[in-house]
């Protein structure tokens, strides 16, 4: 459950600057508020129908349901839970390596000058391309021959909390820089949209 959420919410996360820039500071709350609630109900349901049917995968709850509505195609649960699960997984993976293969360089080259080290910009480890190869080599394609990945619940729950805390960190900086949010000057607080058409 903690790799799932980390994946999931840690994706999520990473959209969070570009909607609230694109929607406003007002309809940014409206509209996290809300899909936050259409989550509690999902998870609700979720729990509900593994207690009722006192089964505790995704893939046993997606047959349960299926079975209801179509006996004859039952089987079907497990393999449409598998679709999303792998859905999912596969576009948090595709998130997290475009962020990687474009930030990675950039962190580099900040370390070098910060140390005034002198690299050529031509450099392998500027490439996004290479470092992304060497961290899908070096880390999740070993990952990926793991019988048991439960030994990764530890560092997701960690993962969770700190990006706990670098959202708490993000808001207390948007409130500190931007005061009049405080004020609630109502034509900061609902973002025009027009300027988004251009």
């Amino acid at each position: 459950v903690f790799n799932m959420m980390n994946g999931a919410v840690g994706s999520g996360i990473l959209a969070l600057p570009y909607a609230c820039s694109f929607l406003g500071y007002g309809g940014f709350i409206i509209t996290l508020v809300a899909a936050g609630c259409v989550s509690l109900f999902a998870v609700y349901l979720l729990l509900a129908n593994c207690e009722y049917y006192n089964c505790y995968s995704y893939e046993k709850v997606c047959k349960n349901a299926i079975e209801k509505v179509w006996p004859k195609f039952d089987y079907l649960g497990a393999r449409i839970a598998g679709f999303v699960i792998f859905f999912q997984i596969i576009c948090s993976v595709a998130t997290y390596g475009t962020i990687l293969k474009t930030r990675i360089p950039e962190l580099i080259q900040f370390v070098l000058e910060m140390n005034q080290i002198c690299v050529d910009n031509d450099s392998w480890f500027f490439d996004g391309n290479i470092l992304l190869a060497i961290i899908y080599l070096t880390v999740v394609l070993p990952l990926m021959f793991a019988k048991n990945l439960d030994f990764l619940k530890y560092s997701s729950a960690v993962g969770m909390i700190s990006m706990f805390i670098t959202a708490l960190v993000i808001l207390g900086h948007a409130f500190i820089s931007d005061p009049i949010i405080l004020g609630v000057d109502v034509d900061h607080f609902f973002c025009d949209f027009s300027q988004h058409q251009h």
